[in-house]
């Protein structure tokens, strides 16, 4: 429905008796000219579950698929499990949320082309519009901010819990600026390290910030599409680490242990290596030269790395070949933050921290006592924890399920890792009985199968004797019924079946 402007219509209606009644050169009446007011982003949720609040401490709203609203600084979008959504920016900027993603809306000035988003957890890519155009655009992830200054842009943050949590940024067109921030005070003096367009780093909680590494672009935006739909097997670590050789003569062993074997050649100095895991203290990285098939364990002492050493899995490398990493997907398990959330006026007004989840830990099997050849689902719930893990294995979300299919008696374990750092195990035995052998299933089921075809003659014998001696096509059909008697009364088409015993 349109709103009609007061005073409009009169004005059109007297128009045309100023300019009859005037001088020669009427002077048409000024009208107001509505001040240029740029667009408010539009949040679409594209895959539910998408939890939209106005404010971050209020309560949320769910949205249906292709559900879309406006959004005003201060907005909270989180999308839970199974969600994705897209905030957009019309010719500015689009941050599109993948699952288990919380992002604050700081700030938003478009016509100015200047926005603060704060992306607490999860995995979020960001493209901004104007090939040459500034900007200003800001994206807070957690301990490290990302800065560009001009389009056009595009670029993934992804945080990456663990035993040694990591912010990763990988930019895939234009350029990007990484700074610690270490306090409110401390951001103009924080170190800063610049990314351009084929590189990525993560960067730990501490310490001095890490070397970009140049990476394939494309393999890094193959990943993307995969975590989008739920399909990635790694998180972006398994894509974008990257280390690079820091000595000659480097060994290269087949455990991580300086007194191992060696399993090739020393590595010279300046190789670059993909990470494929690392040890419990991640002291040693088992690597990969980049364009090689073989892999050895090398000192972390002897490597320059694209991020924390912690950030890479224990566990060894599936039968693919490709590393793996410590969490499938990254999680909101992350503590949230305490980000003041800017107003478009310039004001800031401090957002209150929300209390923490209470911590919950719950792992339970469907079945806890199955059959050989049988499966059971494996269920847990799990707040108020920095990460877990199940059977070694990161997972993201506070609830999930997978199916296993032991062969044997088995105990599958829940690791958590609490907000204070502490862990704790909860676990659960599936136990697996062997089946009888028994003479009776298979003839059975086989018999079962035949059933149609020898047991509609409900007689033993007469399947197995009648039909090949006694000859009921030879005698009974050709001599006594059709010719004789009762062609047309008796009903000869239905006489000579069941002689045959094909119906019977």
């Amino acid at each position: 429905m349109k709103r009609t402007i007061p005073g409009l219509a009169t004005a059109v209606i007297l128009a045309p008796l100023l300019i009859g009644c005037g001088s020669d050169t009427p002077t048409p009446a000024p009208t107001a000219t509505p001040e240029a007011v740029a667009a408010a982003p539009v949040l679409t949720a594209l895959k539910p579950v998408v939890e939209f609040r106005n404010k971050e401490t209020e309560a949320g709203t769910m949205l249906e698929a292709d559900e879309a609203v406006d959004v005003e600084p201060g907005a909270n979008i989180l999308t839970r499990e199974g969600g994705r959504a897209t905030l957009a920016w019309d010719g500015f900027l689009t941050h599109e949320l993948l699952t288990d993603t919380d992002t604050l809306v700081s700030l938003s000035k478009p016509e100015t082309r200047y926005a603060i988003l704060d992306q607490a957890t999860g995995t979020g890519r960001y493209t901004l519009l104007g090939a040459g155009e500034p900007a200003t655009l800001t994206v807070k992830a957690r301990w490290v901010t990302v800065d560009v200054t001009s389009g056009a842009a595009d670029f993934i943050v992804s945080l990456v819990p663990g035993s040694e949590p990591s912010a990763w940024l990988a930019v895939l067109e234009g350029t990007a600026q990484v700074r610690r921030v270490d306090g409110a005070d401390a951001a103009d003096e924080a170190e800063v390290v610049t990314l351009t367009a084929g590189q990525a780093a993560g960067f730990g909680e501490a310490g001095a910030l890490s070397t970009p590494r140049d990476i394939d672009a494309a393999v890094v935006k193959a990943w993307y599409d995969d975590a989008a739909e739920g399909e990635a097997e790694t998180s972006i670590v398994g894509v974008a680490y990257r280390c690079e050789v820091t000595a000659d003569d480097t060994p290269f062993l087949s455990e991580a242990d300086a007194e191992a074997e060696a399993v090739g050649d020393p590595l010279s100095e300046g190789t670059i290596v993909e990470a494929i895991q690392r040890d419990d203290a991640a002291e040693w990285l088992r690597v990969r030269p980049i364009a090689q098939a073989e892999t050895g364990w090398v000192s972390v002492e002897n490597l320059d790395c694209s991020g924390p050493a912690g950030s890479v899995s224990l566990t060894a490398p599936g039968e693919t070949g490709e590393p793996t990493a410590t969490v499938l997907l990254p999680t909101r398990a992350l503590p949230t933050r305490g980000t003041p959330t800017v107003a478009l006026a310039g004001t800031t007004t401090p957002t209150p921290s929300p209390t923490p989840a209470a911590f919950t830990a719950d792992f339970s099997a469907g079945d806890d006592e199955i059959d050989a050849g049988d499966c059971t689902t494996l269920r847990w719930t799990v707040r108020g924890v920095k990460a877990y893990y199940v059977n070694g294995e990161g997972k993201a979300g506070e609830t999930g399920g997978t199916t296993v299919c032991p062969d044997e008696t088995t105990t599958y374990t829940l690791r958590v890792v609490k907000q204070d750092g502490t862990e704790e195990t909860r676990s659960v035995k599936v136990k697996v009985r062997e089946k009888e052998a028994t003479d009776t299933p298979a003839p059975t089921q086989a018999q079962a199968t035949q059933a149609p075809a020898t047991n509609t003659a409900v007689p033993a014998q007469p399947p197995t004797t009648v039909p090949p001696t006694t000859a009921p096509p030879t005698t009974e059909p050709p001599t006594t019924a059709p010719p004789t008697t009762e062609p047309p009364t008796t009903e000869p088409p239905t006489a000579p079946a069941p002689p045959a015993g094909v119906r019977r």
